[in-house]
């Protein structure tokens, strides 16, 4: 019997109230809110299950990566070659004090990309993972240093990490395409500056020699109508806020993007203003040294699931509480990866001091709802870092890289593993993005119960009556992610097999054969779980429906 739940997503205007469930001759049940999406005790196991999955697999991918390696090993030095000569060459064009403007205000662009992608790495009051850890030397020094020295070798034919390289140097090069990425967006999705910074763009862009500089600005437009459209951060789909500081005067919420902080509710300006300063040292804040919320992933917050000791960051990766990697199920508990030994031997061997997302953010829109739901665990709503960073490499690729799978599955793996080690995000919040660039789909649709945007731009364009009638109703009724989530570690395990090292293949097949056992178990004892919910989505304003739940 299929399982089947009906979500009622109410808003108040634009903005998500909270969502309910349709429950069998009763009133709706509240499943999601400010505080957080709701789960019973048999749904949280299953949730938790997954979480080992994921870190688990996230291990394996960082530390044999394979041709992931090798894919941000080819887009760093493409990286370092256009950041070396930005950084050096003063009279550039781009590099003219009002060259663009960002955040509303005029600026080289070098000194943008300080701000942006030096500073979060070298600072040493960053929180980043990936960051530099040594004291002394040049901070762009090191980064170039980084992105151009390869982390792969060819060993008895067979990709391997070079002498002295590792998990943390990959870490690196994935956190700075990330932070080139997340950039270029923020200038070129400027409406009033647009123009201006993609010129500025185009100047930095010119060493790599081929189409980069000349189609930058149309890439960036192909990217924003196909993977980050308007309903990738419709708020009603991926809705956030952050956990409360913990601080002894009032800190007011207000949008992330006016704040260059991406999306979500925001815990950045106190509420008197005499407190400012004291909240700008903790959260890592000062613009006049190129410092920009350094700190804002590490600072304590209530409700944090991973803890820390007192002024200092959390060690432990991943998104698992303390009690969840004590009380490992007994699948798990059995696990043995060669020499590195169990599970949490290999938890212990990963850990690195770092500001988590998941101690941060409380995703509550519906599609961290429907994730958890069918047991799939949530950290931050479908990943903007893993657009941001897929947006770099489609502009510094020399054709771009829709329906380009030798490029963008191995890199969408990196960016899952590199976003679940943070703690940042899950596999349902960024596996899926990449699949659909991979896929070189029209447009990659998170937001359940909206339509999609390709789909309207036809029927405005009077195209769809060319269409059989069942594609046009395809085309134009309300999407669902229960496709996005379907079979989504298979095919993971999948792509892991075609992609990773050859070293992980048996480790990754037995976490995926501890995942399903742990589940089967789970669903012996609570019935409820046999069968993986169908999802159906309705956004209805609040004034439509009964008040009463």
């Amino acid at each position: 019997m299929v399982n089947s739940v009906n979500l009622k997503a109410c808003t108040a205007g634009s903005q998500l109230s909270e969502i309910r469930a349709e429950t069998a001759g009763g009133p709706d049940k509240v499943v999601s809110s400010e505080k957080g999406v709701s789960l019973d005790q048999a749904q949280e196991a299953a949730v938790s299950n997954s979480r080992l999955f994921e870190a688990g697999v996230s291990m394996m991918i960082l530390d044999d990566p394979g041709q992931i390696g090798r894919v941000f090993d080819d887009y760093g030095a493409k990286l370092a070659s256009v950041l070396t000569p930005l950084f050096a060459d003063g009279d550039k064009a781009c590099n003219e004090p009002d060259a663009v403007v960002f955040n509303g205000k005029p600026m080289a662009l070098r000194d943008v990309f300080r701000s942006t992608l030096v500073s979060p790495l070298t600072s040493p009051a960053s929180d980043q993972i990936g960051r530099k850890t040594t004291s002394g030397g040049s901070g762009e020094d090191w980064i170039r240093t980084q992105l151009s020295s390869p982390l792969m070798r060819e060993q008895g034919g067979e990709l391997k990490y070079a002498d002295q390289k590792g998990g943390n140097d990959l870490l690196t090069k994935i956190k700075a395409a990330s932070s080139f990425g997340t950039t270029v967006w923020q200038l070129l999705n400027d409406k009033t500056h647009g123009e201006k910074n993609g010129a500025a763009l185009r100047d930095m862009l010119a060493p790599l020699g081929g189409s980069q500089s000349r189609d930058c600005v149309a890439r960036f437009d192909e990217f924003k109508s196909r993977t980050r459209t308007e309903r990738f951060d419709d708020a009603v789909s991926r809705m956030r806020s952050e956990r409360p500081l913990q601080v002894d005067y009032q800190v007011d919420y207000s949008s992330a993007g006016d704040h260059g902080l991406g999306f979500g509710r925001v815990a950045v300006t106190a509420h008197d203003a005499e407190n400012q300063p004291a909240l700008d040292a903790l959260l890592g804040h000062d613009p006049d040294k190129g410092q920009r919320y350094a700190n804002i992933n590490g600072v304590p917050r209530q409700g944090a699931p991973i803890e820390s000791d007192p002024g200092k960051l959390p060690t432990r990766p991943f998104t698992m509480s303390r009690a969840e990697v004590e009380n490992l199920p007994e699948a798990y508990a059995k696990l043995q990866f060669g020499d590195k030994g169990g599970f949490q031997e290999l938890l212990k061997q990963h850990e690195f001091p770092h500001g988590t997302g998941v101690n941060r953010w409380q995703p509550y829109g519906t599609f961290a709802t429907e994730s958890n739901l069918r047991g799939l665990p949530s950290a931050g709503a479908q990943s903007g870092g893993t657009c941001d960073t897929l947006l770099a490499l489609h502009t510094l690729s020399d054709e771009g890289i829709y329906n380009r799978p030798d490029i963008v599955e191995p890199a969408t793996l990196g960016v899952a593993a590199f976003m679940n080690f943070g703690a940042y995000h899950t596999f349902a919040e960024t596996i899926p993005i990449g699949m659909s660039v991979a896929n070189d789909d029209d447009e990659y649709n998170p937001s359940s119960g909206t339509a999609s945007a390709y789909g309207e731009a036809l029927q405005k364009q009077g195209k769809l009556q060319d269409l059989p009638g069942y594609a046009a109703a395809e085309l134009t009724a309300p999407t669902h992610t229960n496709l996005q989530h379907d079979a989504l570690y298979d095919r993971l395990a999948n792509l892991v097999g075609q992609h990773a090292g050859a070293g992980i293949a048996g480790h990754v097949a037995d976490l995926s054969e501890a995942h399903k056992s742990t589940l089967e178990a789970l669903r012996s004892e609570h019935p409820e779980l046999r069968e993986t919910p169908q999802i159906q989505t309705t956004r209805l304003e609040l004034g439509q429906i009964g008040q009463n739940v």
